[in-house]
């Protein structure tokens, strides 16, 4: 078999575009996010507690909106691959007002969920 040798050019993405690497800290929060992520189990827990067996449709429902959004996602991702598509795919839609709002949103979301598991865990 004949050796291959790779060339590596250190290339700078131009503007717009991702950057193909995960480095150390990325890895880091990933697994940390997986293993904080794993209080909504609690919540499915707790709900099938207070509604009994009826509780698997509103998982059903809500697993339904969650894929219909991730497909969106991805098809959005392909037609537009930026950085920050919560906030930027709302600007190409709807312009600066309602991106500012649904970054802000999104914040706001990813801020508070620590604490809700933290809360459903412990109570």
């Amino acid at each position: 078999m004949a050796e291959q040798t790779e060339q590596t050019e250190q290339t700078t993405p131009d503007e717009g575009e991702l950057r193909r690497e995960v480095g150390l800290i990325s890895l880091l929060f990933s697994s940390l996010g997986a293993i904080i992520g794993s209080g909504w189990l609690f919540g499915a827990l707790y709900a099938t507690i207070e509604a009994g067996p009826a509780a698997i449709f509103s998982w059903l429902i809500a697993g339904a909106i969650i894929l219909l959004l991730a497909l969106i996602h991805a098809e959005l991702g392909g037609m537009f691959p930026l950085t920050g598509g919560t906030a930027r795919y709302p600007q190409f839609a709807f312009g600066s007002v309602v991106s500012f709002a649904a970054g802000w949103i999104a914040w706001v979301g990813a801020v508070t969920i620590a604490p809700i598991e933290v809360l459903a865990v412990i109570t």
